[in-house]
């Protein structure tokens, strides 16, 4: 019971902090970002190929919805 007081459940809760605070901060990081992620995706994809207007519309909505990133944060 003492190995399990002194070790197990400290590193258990070390645990579940770490793997609380590594999702929030890789949530929180494309939010809070002044860069728009979709916008350089659509720069990467669009480099060397030309789309319709349509086309590329469709595809910025595509990767709004993919990335989750239609709202603002509080929404």
């Amino acid at each position: 019971m003492s190995l399990l007081k002194e070790y197990v459940l400290p590193r258990l809760v070390q645990w579940v902090l770490v793997i609380f605070l590594g999702v929030s901060i890789t949530f929180m990081i494309p939010r809070l970002s002044p860069v728009n992620p979709i916008d350089q995706a659509m720069g990467r994809l669009t480099a060397f190929q030309t789309l319709s207007p349509e086309a590329t519309l469709a595809l910025r909505e595509s990767l709004q919805d993919l990335y989750g990133l239609e709202g603002s944060l509080f929404e």
